[in-house]
């Protein structure tokens, strides 16, 4: 499914915002070669057979960017970047501790 919706998203249904499916096959179904009297354009594929279709989707897609320090100098330097700004938004300021340690 995954795999569907990517493909889907990487296509011109993408820029379009039309919402669609995506659909397979097995590889025993793909050929280069078409019937006799039949003619494929240069890139092209034939699919014979059933395809099946996955369900349609919202077209979402994420990117993540994952960076790896390979030396201990490297691990040095960047020790402290790696904050969840999320949990600290969640902890009590200097202010809120004093606050709370005068009012105990």
């Amino acid at each position: 499914r995954e795999a569907g919706n990517f493909a889907i998203c990487r296509s011109s249904a993408w820029p379009s915002r039309m919402v669609t499916s995506a659909w397979w096959v097995e590889s025993h179904q793909v050929s280069k070669t078409a019937p006799t009297g039949e003619y494929l354009t240069v890139g092209s594929f034939m699919i014979r057979g059933k395809k099946t279709f996955l369900p349609p989707v919202q077209l979402e897609m994420g990117m993540a960017v994952l960076f790896r320090l390979g030396d201990d100098a490297s691990i040095a330097r960047h020790q402290n970047e790696r904050r969840d700004f999320a949990l600290m938004s969640l902890e009590p300021t200097a202010e809120q501790k004093l606050e709370k340690e005068v009012n105990n």
